[in-house]
């Protein structure tokens, strides 16, 4: 397996493959968050450390501001056009802000660690590896 440096923006065996620029090479087939909150310590194909990426608070920041902006305007356009009961609108738009929530936290996470990656944006390396 290729081994990975910081400041190195591809593993040293995809330098010759073309791809879109600041990409990761392999990421649509191994997403970069394994399990719901958590993140993969290092990329199975080109060994990039994500585990150094500390996305910390930016991932959720980001999901309530995408899930803001896709829920608000229909919740107004749904008031103005049908002028909905209080409780009607707290049965569609609550659970319809739950899942867009929870369904973009993920996405959004790998997005934001990726990106990181790609800026070199990354902690130190405790091991001094």
């Amino acid at each position: 397996m290729a081994t990975w440096a910081v400041g190195d923006s591809t593993a040293d065996h995809d330098r010759d493959r073309p791809r879109p620029a600041g990409s990761l090479p392999e990421l649509r087939q191994e997403p970069p968050v394994q399990r719901f909150p958590q993140g993969r310590p290092r990329c199975r194909h080109c060994d990039a450390p994500l585990g150094l990426a500390r996305a910390d608070d930016a991932p959720p920041y980001f999901t309530i501001f995408v899930t803001g902006h896709i829920v608000i305007p229909l919740m107004m356009w749904t008031d103005r056009a049908y002028e909905p009961t209080t409780t009607m609108m707290a049965a569609i738009f609550l659970p319809m802000t739950l899942f867009l929530s929870l369904g973009l936290l993920r996405p959004i996470k790998g997005g934001t660690v990726g990106a990181m990656v790609t800026l070199n944006m990354l902690k130190p390396d405790p091991t001094g590896a």
